[in-house]
């Protein structure tokens, strides 16, 4: 877990996880009064130098719609070096995309994900 300050104020936190090559963000916020800031690139920069040998992994849920909150968090990781990994999958109930930057191995990752959450099932084939 790292807090992320401005100056001595907390702004935010995010929870990350490696294991193997992925460097999983499992958790990225900003505090509502702190978003358009800057501080959610920031953050992802931060990251990156922190696991500069790593791919940065993450999974968003499907946008229903467009211009919805899914949407917009998944346009904030694409403006920020992450892509669209051409597949989804099924998580208690909710359709998951998962996003990458750096080097992406979509079998292995895939293995990451029913490592640290086996209830992953209906990987499927998307068009990105």
């Amino acid at each position: 877990m790292f807090a992320l300050c401005d100056d001595k104020s907390l702004v935010g936190f995010t929870f990350i996880s490696s294991l193997g090559n992925f460097a999983y963000i499992i958790y990225l916020a900003i505090d509502e009064n702190e978003r358009n800031k800057k501080y959610g690139s920031q953050a992802l920069k931060l990251i990156d130098e922190k696991y500069k040998d790593n791919t940065k992994v993450l999974c968003v849920e499907k946008p229903l719609e467009k211009n919805d909150i899914k949407s917009k968090r998944i346009e904030f990781y694409k403006r920020n070096d992450f892509h669209i990994a051409d597949f989804e999958f099924d998580y208690l109930g909710q359709v998951y995309y998962s996003m990458f930057s750096g080097d992406f191995d979509k079998e292995k990752f895939k293995e990451f994900l029913l490592v640290c959450f086996p209830g992953c099932k209906n990987f499927r084939n998307i068009k990105v």
